[in-house]
C-alpha cells in the first residue's frame, strides 16, 4: 500500500471487459496525475487491465494492487457476488465500483457488500475518479486501523477480566481464613473486603461489556427481544438480592418485541442497580413502567433516592465532554449510554416528586 509520509504511485487493477470503457479508463488515469505535488497520492497507473473475474482473482494472488477499479456486469460474473468474490480474495485491497446500471440501490448495495465506494460509467471525470480513487485508500487504511485497535482491546479485555478474576478469588479466600482469627470489629472490616472485592469484580465486568459494545460498533446483528421478559428476570434479579418495593405496571400486551441484543438486559439490570443503590432509605421503592406504540416501546425505571446530581444529568448528554472525571458519571450509567447509542435507543432523565430519579427508555420496535 501506498507510504503514509511519501508521494508514491497508486498502482490500479482495472477489472473490466468492454474495450472502450477500458481505454476511458486508462485515459482518465492518466489525467489524474496532474494533481498538486503535496498529495501523496497524487500519481495513478494502470499496473494491470483484465477482462474476467477468474483472470482478476488470479492477479490478486500473484501481487495485490493498492486499489481495484470493478465492474460488476463481467462474461464470468455478474451483480454483487463479483464483488464479494474479489473482496474475499484480497480483504486488504480497497475495491470502487464502477457501473452503467441505472439501478440507483446498486451502489449503497455494494459497499455493504465491501465496496470502499461506486462510481456510474456515464458521470466520471478525471477529477472525481482521482478523489474516489484517494478516499478509498484512505479509508480503508483506517478501517484496518481500527480492526487492528478492536482486537488489541479485545485482547485486552480478556486478560484483564482473568486478572482481576484471579486476584478476587484471592482476597476472597484469605478473607474467609482472617474471620477465624479476628475479634467481632474484625469480622466486619473483613465483610467489608469481601463487600468491595465483589464490587471490584462487578466493576471489571461493566467495564468490559463497554469495550465489547464499543468494539463491536453500530452494526451489530440485532435480533427479537421481548422486552417484557427481560425486565421481569432482571427485577427478580434484583428482589433476590436485597429488600426492595418493586412494582411493575404493563400493558395488555404479553410479548412487546423490539430489535435489540442480549446486552438490553445490561441496560435494565444497571438502571434498576442505581434505583436500589442511590437511595438513604430502609426498603427503596422503585416503580417500573412498560408503555407501547406501534413504533416504540417505553420503560420507566422511578425510584424515590437521593436522585440524580445535575453534573451526573448533563455529563450523560455529552459523552463526549473532557470533564466526566468531575461530573461523577460511574460505569454503569456510561454502559447504558453505550449499548442503547448501538440499539438506535433513548434515554432521559428527570426529577421524581417528591424525591428520587426517573429514567426513560425508548427502544424502536422491529
Amino acid at each position: 500500500m501506498p507510504s503514509n509520509t511519501a508521494t508514491q504511485t497508486v498502482e490500479v487493477l482495472l477489472v473490466e471487459d468492454d474495450a472502450d470503457d477500458a481505454r476511458h479508463f486508462q485515459r482518465l488515469l492518466s489525467a489524474a496525475r496532474q494533481v498538486p505535488e503535496t498529495d501523496r497520492l497524487a500519481g495513478f497507473e494502470l499496473a494491470a487491465h483484465t477482462d474476467r473475474l477468474a483472470d482478476a482473482l488470479d492477479r490478486l494472488t500473484e501481487c495485490e494492487p493498492d486499489v481495484v477499479l470493478l465492474d460488476l456486469r463481467l462474461p464470468d460474473s455478474d451483480g454483487l457476488g463479483t464483488l464479494e468474490a474479489v473482496v474475499s480474495a484480497a480483504p486488504d485491497v480497497p475495491v470502487v465500483v464502477v457501473t452503467g446500471n441505472t439501478d440507483t440501490g446498486l451502489g449503497p448495495a455494494a459497499i455493504r457488500a465491501g465496496a470502499q465506494d461506486y462510481l456510474g460509467k456515464a458521470s466520471i471525470t478525471a477529477e472525481l475518479l482521482r478523489r474516489t480513487l484517494r478516499y478509498a485508500i484512505e479509508r480503508h487504511e483506517r478501517e484496518r486501523e481500527q480492526a487492528t485497535t478492536n482486537r488489541q482491546l479485545m485482547l485486552l479485555n480478556r486478560i484483564i477480566r482473568r486478572d482481576i478474576r484471579n486476584d478476587a478469588g484471592v482476597i476472597v479466600g484469605q478473607s474467609d481464613e482472617l474471620r477465624g482469627h479476628v475479634d467481632q470489629q474484625g469480622a466486619m472490616l473483613v465483610d467489608g473486603l469481601l463487600d468491595t472485592a465483589q464490587d471490584v469484580v462487578g466493576r471489571i465486568e461493566t467495564v468490559a461489556a463497554i469495550v465489547d459494545a464499543l468494539t463491536a460498533g453500530p452494526d451489530v446483528d440485532r435480533e427479537p427481544i421481548d422486552v417484557t421478559a427481560v425486565l421481569d428476570r432482571e427485577v427478580a434479579r434484583v428482589r433476590d438480592r436485597r429488600a426492595v418495593d418493586i412494582t411493575v405496571s404493563r400493558p395488555g400486551e404479553s410479548t412487546l418485541t423490539v430489535g435489540a441484543t442480549p446486552m438490553l438486559a445490561a441496560v435494565f439490570r444497571q438502571l434498576l442497580s442505581n434505583a436500589v443503590l442511590h437511595t438513604d432509605r430502609e426498603t427503596p421503592r422503585v416503580e417500573v413502567s412498560v408503555d407501547a406504540s406501534p413504533q416504540a416501546v417505553t420503560v420507566v425505571v422511578a425510584d424515590d433516592g437521593v436522585g440524580m446530581p445535575a453534573r451526573v444529568r448533563d455529563g450523560l448528554t455529552d459523552l463526549e465532554a473532557e470533564s466526566h472525571d468531575e461530573t461523577g458519571i460511574g460505569t454503569g450509567l456510561f454502559l447504558v449510554t453505550v449499548l442503547l447509542e448501538q440499539l438506535d435507543g433513548e434515554i432521559e432523565f428527570a426529577d421524581n416528586q417528591p424525591r428520587g430519579t426517573i429514567a426513560t427508555v425508548t427502544l424502536q420496535r422491529p
